[in-house]
């Protein structure tokens, strides 16, 4: 007799069993759904690898997934705050985990591009430092100009943007869970 395991949600130190299943992990398999170029805030979509029960509901493998991103030093961290099955919505709080079991999608080079980030930071504001001695109107017109254009490509710059590559493999973990 076979026995048929389905991957939840559960606590190492949980042994709730279902259908004879036995101890439960707190992660389920994923991948990234489409290559896609991501800044800080955007929606990541999701596949899941594998069947999951979220609040008792089975989420079936292939189901989206959608989360959101955010870039820390060479992570890319992603939270899934809800998932819509069917016409239900169900709360939840997932977070992204690589393959070798760290928080957040290894993403190489990403601190590479954050201190040339900073570098263009800094190259904007030491070449735009334009100071008038003149009172005029037009002086103050195009010193006003050159500060909001000073704001607008440091902000620019300021946009770190990252690069995820479609079927990249991760891991879901259930962060009501505690370790």
């Amino acid at each position: 007799m076979s026995t048929i395991t389905a991957n939840g949600f559960y606590g190492l130190q949980d042994n709730s069993t279902q259908d004879g299943a036995g101890e439960k992990g707190n992660v389920v398999e994923a991948a990234i759904h489409e290559t896609k170029i991501l800044i800080a805030g955007a929606t990541v979509k999701m596949r899941l690898l594998q069947d999951v029960y979220l609040s008792g509901r089975r989420v079936a493998k292939g189901n989206l997934v959608f989360g959101t991103c955010r870039i820390s030093g060479e992570r890319l961290h992603i939270e899934v705050s809800s998932v819509l099955i069917g016409n239900v919505v169900l709360p939840v709080a997932l977070a992204a985990y690589d393959l070798d079991g760290q928080e957040g999608l290894y993403i190489p080079g990403a601190l590479t591009r954050e201190a040339a980030k900073q570098g263009a930071d800094r190259v904007v504001n030491q070449s735009l430092q334009l100071s008038t001695l003149s009172p005029s109107i037009g002086a103050q017109a195009a010193s006003a100009g050159i500060e909001a254009a000073k704001g607008l490509l440091s902000r620019k710059a300021r946009q770190l943007k990252v690069t995820v590559n479609a079927g990249h493999r991760l891991l879901l973990r259930d962060q009501s869970i505690r370790r």
